[in-house]
């Protein structure tokens, strides 16, 4: 008997044309260099409570199926597009600069569902296919010396078996690492401009709070298609503590007036001839929610500043901008 581990196994994601055609499988599209997935069908069991005398229930039956799960992987800057689209669900015009062109994900809004994916895993004993599955969570994070890894929770409807890997390859580039992140701070309202070079991690965290039990009469035993709720945007910046960065808690967290934020990433390699690949994450308007400043010993000071974006007037809650080569929508 062979034993199996996951060194070798792949994962990879697609979008989907339409949710719940139940049995069919889309072809994915993108190969993820992925660290660890937890996705599997979770049952919703019912069992007989009649009082007929015997040792223990005489039945059991499932009324309920859904996939859920999560995946963990390492950000490439030519890899991450469909995985903003379908987390945030808007996508705007693919826009040349310079050389290269731009793509804008922006929170979906106005009754329009978020798009589903399909994941397909080589599990070993066989491939799996997990189809209609929706972005709950995104996450980013990042801290001295490490890559910039993400994980994404999804919850979807169909675990199917015997399927196929497609023939796709995977990243040539490095993936963003702590050192190609710049962090800016300004005005409410505003792109931040203030370069907060004294940065020593950061997580962000992206939620669309899922409806994960939605069951409809419809002759089947599937979860139906579930969308987002009020969004939850937040983020977390632990910089050193000085005269600088305690002006933010008495100005900003003490007060709780609104700020800007500009979280970028660079890569050190060009896309373009000129321009290289970037992926930026802007909030106009966003409060520091927790920014305690606590001695914690002999070491040197940090204050780990907390923060939630908010929705004003017209501004997006949220633009999450990717700088690449390519020249048509991620959603198209």
């Amino acid at each position: 008997m062979s034993n199996f581990t996951g060194a070798d196994s792949k994962l990879q994601i697609g979008l989907e044309a339409t949710y719940g055609v139940f049995d069919t499988v889309t072809t994915p599209t993108v190969q993820l260099e992925f660290l660890s997935e937890s996705l599997h069908q979770n049952n919703t069991n019912v069992e007989s409570e009649a009082l007929v005398g015997a040792v223990t229930t005489p039945y059991f039956n499932i009324i309920g199926t859904k996939v859920e799960g999560d995946i963990s992987y390492e950000v490439h800057p030519d890899k991450f597009g469909e995985l903003l689209y379908a987390a945030l669900g808007v996508e705007g015009t693919s826009t040349l600069n310079v050389d290269v062109y731009t793509h804008e994900f922006t929170a979906i809004s106005g009754g329009s569902s978020l798009p589903s994916v399909v994941v397909v895993t080589d599990k070993k004993a066989d491939v799996f296919a997990y189809t209609g599955m929706k972005i709950d969570t995104l996450t980013l994070e990042t801290d001295p010396g490490s890559l910039l890894t993400s994980s994404i929770s999804l919850v979807g409807q169909q675990e199917l078996l015997g399927e196929s890997t497609a023939a796709l390859a995977v990243s040539t580039l490095n993936p963003y690492d702590f050192n190609d992140m710049k962090i800016y701070f300004g005005t409410a309202g505003t792109v931040a401009a203030t370069n907060i070079d004294e940065a020593t991690s950061m997580s962000f965290n992206y939620s669309n709070n899922l409806e994960n039990d939605l069951y409809t009469a419809d002759g089947n035993d599937y979860i139906s298609e579930i969308d987002y709720q009020k969004r939850d945007i937040t983020f977390d910046i632990e910089t050193l503590y000085n005269a600088a960065t305690n002006a933010y808690r008495e100005n900003n967290y003490k007060t709780g007036d609104k700020m800007s934020v500009r979280i970028e990433f660079t890569h050190p390699v060009l896309a373009g001839a000129t321009e290289f690949y970037k992926l930026t994450i802007d909030v106009l308007n966003a409060v520091i929610t927790e920014a305690p400043n606590d001695i914690g010993g002999p070491d040197r000071m940090r204050i780990p500043l907390s923060f939630r974006a908010l929705e004003v007037g017209t501004d997006e809650a949220i633009t999450i901008t990717l700088q690449d080569l390519l020249a048509t929508k991620y959603s198209a």
